[in-house]
């Protein structure tokens, strides 16, 4: 028994040391830069949430359609990033060139010898050709996904088998949403082991305040970009006003369908009841949120959406499509999920927030440090799953 203790306690103690001294190579094509530092948040926010003690290496590589040809390239101490601007629309030769940057790293430069494990954020085009570097890269490797592609087969009514190849490597994947790995392994047809790591919110700015006085407006903050639905949500408004006058809807955000939101805005002459934001930072996102008497969103799909967890986690009632991993993140006690994108259905749940009271959960599963502690003990896991005998 004492020797059964012993050889316990040893393995105890060398799984704890283990842990702590992880070094994890990460390799993403989404990533924010000097340029871009919006770009791909939350998979900056999920690497930073591992512990202070753990190495970490980001590689990131991205290629940009443009008629000029560019090239931008930061390297620190932690980063090395290379962005490239091709006049190239062809996928099949962007994959290729993913294929020749990720041989050269690991391959030539051997980037992963001095590292535990390779975290690939975002599987496709990366990994679309790893059946080829496989038997050369003796290393434990998982997937972190957040895209909506698979949800929508990338937008094209083909079989797309080389992204579907992928996934039958067997490599564990991390997702956002138990809605995000059920999409993947419908359109890969793959089996592979899963894990869940929700998005980090800032639980400091986004926090409830106490005896807040809500004020008469809604708020709703995006990127504005398909598959988000805002035009719905504005015609639901107008509608709503009918009843409440003296509501008002502000509206920040950016991206490709923003001007589409002005544009209605002028032509239902809405200047007085609807305000328009624009680009917003952390703190003036948490302000109007928590001030706010609801948070809208209509998506025709999300995997994880962090604007709704940063309106659950800041006591702020959601009024927000019932799709993909929203669910997930909101509960019936916290909001109102709604199942059609018909305008009437928004304007009666518009309606009926103003007399329901809600009830909110513990935020803190959003925290940076419960991200990170979950984060760490998947990784870990996904190690010593690879060195079993």
């Amino acid at each position: 028994m004492r020797t059964k203790t012993s050889k316990k306690c040893l393995n105890s103690t060398w799984t704890n040391r283990f842990i702590q001294i992880l070094k994890v190579l990460h390799i993403t094509n989404w990533y924010p830069t000097n340029k871009k530092t919006n770009n791909a948040l939350w998979i900056k926010r999920q690497i930073e949430s591992l512990p202070n003690n753990q190495k970490n290496h980001i590689l990131h590589f991205d290629i940009q359609y443009g008629r000029s040809p560019s090239i931008y390239r930061v390297k620190y101490e932690y980063l090395n990033q290379l962005e490239i601007t091709l006049p190239i629309k062809s996928w099949f030769l962007i994959e290729l060139i993913y294929f020749i940057w990720l041989a050269k790293e690991l391959l030539f430069k051997k980037r992963h010898k001095s590292y535990d494990l390779i975290n690939f954020h975002i599987a496709y085009p990366l990994l679309t050709y790893w059946h080829l570097l496989k038997p050369f890269v003796k290393k434990p490797v998982v997937i972190n996904e957040h895209w909506s592609g698979y949800h929508f087969n990338f937008g094209v009514n083909k079989k797309l088998k080389r992204i579907q190849r992928i996934f039958k490597h067997g490599i564990p994947v991390i997702g956002v949403s138990n809605s995000l790995i059920r999409d993947i392994k419908l359109f890969s047809n793959a089996n592979f082991k899963t894990h869940i790591l929700p998005n980090v919110v800032d639980t400091i700015d986004f926090s409830p305040e106490k005896d807040i006085k809500r004020e008469d407006f809604f708020f709703m903050v995006s990127n504005w970009k398909w598959p988000k639905k805002p035009l719905i949500l504005l015609q639901a408004f107008k509608a709503f006003l009918k009843d409440h006058k003296n509501f008002r809807l502000k509206v920040g955000g950016f991206g490709p369908d923003y001007e589409k939101i002005e544009q209605w805005v002028i032509q239902n002459k809405m200047h007085g009841s609807v305000e328009l934001l624009g680009v917003l930072d952390q703190k003036a996102i948490a302000h109007n949120m928590i001030h706010s008497r609801a948070f809208l969103h209509c998506s025709r799909y999300e995997t994880f959406s962090v604007v709704c967890a940063e309106a659950v986690i800041s006591h702020t009632p959601c009024i927000v499509s019932d799709v993909g991993g929203i669910p997930e993140v909101v509960s019936p006690s916290e909001g109102i999920l709604i199942k059609s994108e018909r305008v009437t259905e928004w304007v009666s749940a518009m309606k009926a927030c103003l007399q329901l009271e809600f009830h909110f959960k513990n935020g803190n599963v959003f925290s940076k440090n419960a991200i990170g502690i979950k984060y760490r003990s998947i990784l870990a896991e996904c190690i010593t799953d690879f060195n079993k005998p």
